[in-house]
């Protein structure tokens, strides 16, 4: 046999492995963990497209930081300023100012790879001047099922 051909039938034994295992029913556990994460999310949507539409580039990324945070586990989170604008549908200057800002409120340390919280709790009291964030549910615990 040549050695090209060997990925190409090991991926073939496990896509009929897991086409066979597609008719065998799910472990409990798994179906709840499922149905934990489909809620969790659908919670998340509506409060995301309400919030989306009334707050500041600003908002939006310190929100979206914090969620990234509580998934991820840890505070210096692996990722660049170019996937932030991405994910917030925005240029990347206009997320570079914002990081600016969050930087000099010392909420955040930054490098081209990565982004580190430094005051978790710092992101929940908006300044007097800010619009309040009160009607946006702001991650205060984990926002996915354990």
């Amino acid at each position: 046999m040549e050695k090209a051909s060997v990925p190409f039938l090991l991926g073939d034994l496990l896509g009929a492995h897991f086409n066979a295992s597609l008719n065998e029913p799910l472990p409990e556990k798994l179906v709840l963990l499922i149905d934990q994460l489909r809620c969790s999310w659908l919670d998340q949507v509506p409060v995301s497209a309400a919030c989306n539409g009334a707050h500041s580039v600003n908002q939006h990324l310190a929100r979206w930081l914090l969620m990234m945070r509580d998934r991820y586990d840890e505070d210096t989170l692996p990722i660049t300023q170019a996937l932030l604008a991405e994910m917030l549908g925005v240029h990347r200057p206009t997320v570079t100012n914002a990081i600016r800002r969050l930087h000099r409120a010392k909420l955040i340390r930054v490098s081209h790879k990565y982004v580190a919280i430094l005051d978790r709790d710092g992101f929940c009291k908006p300044p007097a001047s800010a619009v309040s964030l009160s009607d946006c549910v702001l991650p205060s615990t984990k926002t996915y099922p354990e």
